[in-house]
């Protein structure tokens, strides 16, 4: 295999319900296969604007490059997925900060209003910071909680990533 894990898997089919509990069961939004790509890189090429959404509100960096230099917006199949990455784009670089799962707004809400620029998250957490915030809530020196994993199978999909590789060789 190429380092590709089962949320790159899901990533890639657009299984939100899949997604959401392997980052319950502690996946990193930050695992790459060995090009590079992100489940946020295999989302946004594959055009599943729900789970880009998803992704984006968990904190994950949407500047994440693959190893050939490409975000996920430079890898986008669809016109409405690069719109919404153009415009996560957009307000980070303006200092507004991305929708999250705790305020769950739009980016076009707080540009348009001008909030969020140069104000502090409630939970004190930049956008890209998400991985950081379980082990911030869990406390300096004490225990982490024990890590459930999830058992999903994907084995149906693995024929289609080897097809795919084939393709790209």
């Amino acid at each position: 295999m190429d380092d590709t894990a089962a949320i790159h898997f899901a990533s890639q089919k657009g299984h939100l319900e899949v997604v959401r509990e392997l980052l319950a069961s502690g996946a990193s939004v930050k695992a790459k296969n060995r090009k590079g790509f992100t489940a946020l890189h295999f989302a946004a090429q594959n055009s599943h604007l729900d789970l880009v959404k998803y992704l984006v509100r968990r904190g994950v960096d949407i500047t994440t490059k693959t190893n050939a230099g490409q975000t996920a917006l430079h890898v986008a199949e669809n016109d409405d997925v690069r719109a919404f990455l153009k415009e996560c784009e957009q307000s980070l670089k303006k200092g507004v900060e991305l929708p999250s799962e705790k305020t769950d707004d739009s980016v076009a809400e707080k540009a348009d209003d001008g909030k969020g620029s140069g104000e502090d998250r409630k939970d004190g957490v930049d956008a890209g910071q998400g991985e950081k915030r379980k082990s911030e809530e869990i406390g300096a020196g004490t225990r982490p909680p024990e890590v459930k994993k999830a058992k999903v199978s994907l084995s149906h999909l693995e024929n289609d990533m080897e097809e795919e590789d084939e393709a790209d060789e």
